[in-house]
């Protein structure tokens, strides 16, 4: 874990010098100084980020750009979120292009509504937001094109013309192939919003029931968002005909580039092909937060193994949008539609309808270089993604309240087995041949409980130069690590208590 370290000279010339850095930025907490930095420097600098907003695509980085740090902490440690709009962290207020009103504390708060830390270690978590980028203001008046500055790998939602969309010219798109494209299976939506009685009753059989390692009990429902989670009961012995334990539901690997995904309430576009995100004005506070989300290889089986919450599928009352960062994210996110009733697509509180009905799902890898729009009211689920994902939605705590999600769950013959569903697409997690082609993106910087001595030494290097914000009513944990770990120390302007909770 490494031993307390004491400053010396150097180190208190490199933590003025930073200072003069955080000036730039707005900075005011705490600044990490690299002890192997020469005399007067403050370590490498990560790259400047693009500043993407219309208004100042054009500005150029600076060589003295630092990144100020949100410290989002979560049950098994905490990610430091990369701010990349300069107004978006700076202490004091500034106005966006829009007139929106920008500063550290509002950046703060947006991603706490936003924050995933779920796993132990890298390969089995999910984490994020590990960088917040400019958003996206008044999306109803324009398209938007997907950039990537070259440099720093940093996205930028482009601004075009609506006219822009017509005259793209139009892909050919198949209708959906039932059956071929697509898994279907027996299921039922028993939403914890809509019926809590019958959730609560499954959750109390839970706690007496057999897991798929013989073991009693675990964890019912697994990491969302989203309050009031529900249960997805998957009629298993349809999907796996003979086999009782594997619980898997294999799902066609198909190019969906070539679908017509609307029946599934969800479009795949080319970053470089003019889009429209909605059509309809959306309160300022709705407005989009475009941040990064980082997935395992071992995710998804971190979810699905016995005792854990199991995988989830959701709808909810706003538009997301999903973007690789590079060629090495991969995997797939499922999309669901009921086939046997058109006029339901969702929870339903009449228990007479909470019978087992036919559920279609298919399995969509997003190449790198396209993005998918989730609509208003599409059922879809994400744990299945790997690696480095762009996500932009509302932060907005009361409309992310519309969420109604469900954790899948096998039954078979009428009664709840209680073990978690897999839902398998193995063609989707291979790497693409020339993803080495195609620089990586920075994943986020995190930092576990139980972090190895390798890892708080990456850690340390990742941060050099940067400064931190920890959120108000911390357990101060991360203050810790950040005095006796990394050889971190007050700015000159940060010598107030304050300043932790801001």
């Amino acid at each position: 874990m490494g031993a307390s370290h004491s400053s010396t000279d150097d180190e208190v010339r490199s933590d003025l010098d930073a200072a003069s850095i955080m000036e730039r930025t707005g900075s005011d907490v705490f600044t990490h100084t690299d002890p192997s930095a020469a005399d007067g420097e403050v370590g490498t600098p990560t790259a400047a980020p693009a500043v993407m907003t219309a208004g100042e695509k054009d500005k150029k980085p600076t060589a003295c750009y630092s990144f100020r740090l949100l410290t989002l902490e979560g049950q098994t440690g905490a990610v430091f979120c990369r701010v990349h709009d300069p107004r978006a962290q700076r202490t004091l207020p500034s106005l966006s292009d829009a007139g929106r009103v920008e500063f550290a504390t509002r950046s703060l708060l947006r991603m706490l509504n936003l924050a995933v830390f779920r796993g132990r270690d890298r390969r089995g978590s999910m984490v994020g937001p590990g960088d917040y980028y400019c958003n996206v203001e008044r999306p109803h008046e324009r398209a938007f094109t997907i950039a990537f500055d070259p440099t720093t790998r940093v996205p930028a939602f482009v601004p075009h013309s609506i006219d822009d969309v017509a005259a793209a010219p139009d892909r050919e798109l198949r209708p959906v192939r039932t059956g071929e494209d697509t898994a279907v299976v027996p299921a039922a939506w028993i939403s914890g919003k809509t019926d809590p009685d019958a959730v609560a009753a499954r959750a109390e059989a839970f706690k007496r029931s057999r897991r798929g390692d013989g073991k009693i009990g675990g964890d019912l429902f697994g990491g969302s968002l989203f309050p009031d989670p529900g249960i997805l009961e998957v009629d298993v012995g349809v999907a796996n005909p003979g086999d009782d334990a594997a619980c898997i539901v294999t799902l066609p690997a198909v190019d969906a580039t070539a679908i017509d995904l609307a029946p599934f309430k969800a479009r795949l576009v080319r970053n470089d092909a003019p889009f429209r995100i909605v059509e309809t004005k959306l309160d300022a506070k709705d407005e989009f937060r475009p941040v990064s989300y980082d997935f395992g290889e071992r995710y998804a089986a971190h979810c699905v193994a016995p005792g854990a919450g199991g995988l989830f599928l959701e709808t909810h009352e706003f538009t997301q949008t999903m973007t690789p960062l590079d060629a090495f994210a991969r995997g797939f996110i499922t999309l669901g539609r009921w086939l046997d009733d058109a006029n339901h697509n969702g929870p339903t509180k009449d228990p007479s309808r909470r019978q087992h009905r036919r559920l279609e799902l298919i399995a969509v890898r997003i190449p790198f270089g396209w993005t998918i729009l989730v609509d208003r009211g599409c059922m879809h689920g994400d744990s299945t993604f790997i690696g480095n994902y762009m996500m932009s939605m509302t932060s907005n705590h009361v409309t992310m309240q519309t969420a109604d999600t469900v954790f899948l769950k096998a039954v078979r013959e009428g009664s709840a087995a209680f073990r978690n569903v897999e839902l398998r697409c193995d063609a989707h997690r291979a790497i693409p041949h020339d993803a080495v082609s195609v620089p990586r993106s920075p994943r986020p910087i995190v930092c576990f409980s139980e972090p190895t001595d390798e890892e708080l030494a990456a850690f340390k290097r990742e941060t050099a130069g940067m400064s931190f914000m920890l959120q108000p009513f911390s357990k101060l944990s991360w203050a810790t690590t950040l005095y006796r770990r990394f050889n971190w120390f007050p700015s000159a302007r940060s010598a107030s208590p304050q300043s932790l909770g801001e």
